[in-house]
């Protein structure tokens, strides 16, 4: 785990991923392009660019994962009495905990791809009502 400085002067948590970055396939490209995609946009002469900007604050965040993925993302253990004192869950006999990630870790290369679908996915719903297969 590291922190960066995000705008504000606030830190932002990312997750050293590259073990099960490794481990996994690149990504499938998104219907959304991310940044990068704005050096490629062309206007042709005489026409104009409307751009409508969107952002929620900690997206990755915001996006729940599974248990099963959540534990790939595993933090140092911290002893069960501190883990205690911190959600108030009795753990037993553990002498040590292993905090993971229950949302899209920062850092993970899926985690993008992710949280792409979802969005095209809550806007699909948004605008039809409906849930189309091809969103995913």
């Amino acid at each position: 785990v590291f922190f960066v400085f995000k705008k504000a002067k606030q830190l932002r948590m990312i997750i050293d991923a590259r073990k099960v970055n490794a481990r996994c396939r690149e990504p499938p490209g998104t219907p959304i392009g991310g940044s990068g995609a704005w050096s490629r946009v062309r206007v042709p002469e005489g026409e104009k660019l409307h751009v409508a900007i969107a952002d929620v604050q900690a997206y990755f965040y915001r996006c729940g994962i599974s248990s099963e993925l959540g534990r790939y993302f595993s933090l140092p253990p911290v002893s069960s009495e501190i883990a205690r004192s911190i959600s108030g869950q009795d753990f037993k006999q553990a002498k040590a905990v292993y905090p993971f990630l229950k949302v899209l870790p920062m850092g993970f290369s899926w985690s993008f791809f992710f949280s792409q679908r979802i969005y095209v996915y809550l806007y699909e719903y948004s605008c039809t009502n409906k849930f189309s297969k091809s969103s995913f």
